[in-house]
């Protein structure tokens, strides 16, 4: 199958004009007739359907469309990164960052591949489990980092632990709390849960968010804007004690067991028998290192 009758293909869906499409890809409207009708017959199916107004892809053309936008992401990037290689760079990497593994080892991790290898340009998705985990399946990034508590159920993907982390209930240093020993998981019902859905909360149809049966009255899926918040309020914070040295004027408090476990383990999340390439395991050796 031709790469370039695939990227006509594409160009031409999302257009949904010949006209349109074969401007974009500065080639006469005849010629991507024809490079479309070469892909029909190959494929042995109608891929468009031409209307007065324009065209829009057939059944077939939108399984098709799942298929091709991966295999032109993966071509570009293969393009890319063999160039880079020929200039003795590294290329382009492209991966997803879960809320807790975002903000503990993200702003350190980039800027000290910023400096140690400047041939290698980075994109990172963030977002929840769910939603890194499906751009995984369409190969929109490599691999992602979560924890173990949120890893989805999927036979084609698969995990590896890279490390673990302590959890620990976070407030304020002049928190009512801070200097109490000894907590009892009731005892934080007095206060507001700030907490990141995506990580530890569950909900239930009709109902608010709950943390180990505590309510979250403050959701939000980044670290970063809840520990802002409660930096200048009574509400705690589901976390990690590893964030308390980028965050000053944050405490962890003396919970008793009975809640979340002590240590929550920090996953890597790749595509089931793929090779990790040159540059992942790049990134992979800082994040361990």
């Amino acid at each position: 199958m031709d790469l370039r009758a695939l990227r006509h293909f594409a160009t031409l869906v999302r257009q949904a004009s010949f006209v349109d499409a074969a401007r974009e890809l500065n080639i006469t409207q005849p010629a991507l007739s024809r490079s479309i009708k070469g892909l029909e017959d190959e494929l042995g199916s109608r891929l468009i359907e031409r209307h007065r107004n324009g065209c829009t892809a057939t059944a077939a053309g939108e399984l098709l469309l799942r298929d091709a936008d991966a295999i032109l992401r993966r071509a570009a990037a293969l393009k890319h990164n063999m160039r880079a290689y020929a200039r003795g760079d590294l290329g382009h990497l492209r991966f997803g960052a879960a809320p807790l593994p975002a903000a503990l080892l993200l702003p350190h991790l980039l800027a000290t591949l910023s400096r140690e290898e400047p041939g290698l340009t980075l994109g990172v998705a963030l977002g929840s489990v769910g939603a890194l985990a499906e751009q995984l399946r369409h190969d929109r990034i490599e691999f992602f980092l979560c924890a173990k508590a949120r890893l989805p159920r999927d036979h084609t993907l698969q995990s590896t632990s890279l490390f673990e982390v302590p959890l620990a209930w976070l407030a304020r240093a002049g928190h009512p709390l801070a200097e109490a020993k000894r907590i009892a998981i009731e005892d934080l019902l007095r206060f507001p849960q700030a907490n990141v859905r995506s990580d530890a909360s569950t909900a239930h149809e009709g109902e608010p968010d709950s943390i180990y049966d505590l309510p979250v009255a403050i959701a939000c899926d980044d670290y970063g804007v809840l520990l802002e918040t409660i930096r200048h309020c009574d509400a705690v914070c589901l976390a990690t004690s590893a964030l308390l040295a980028a965050n000053p004027g944050l405490v962890a408090l003396d919970v008793e067991q009975g809640g979340p476990p002590a240590q929550i383990e920090i996953m890597l999340v790749q595509r089931r028998g793929r090779d990790m390439s040159p540059m992942a395991q790049a990134v992979l050796q800082r994040i361990l290192g």
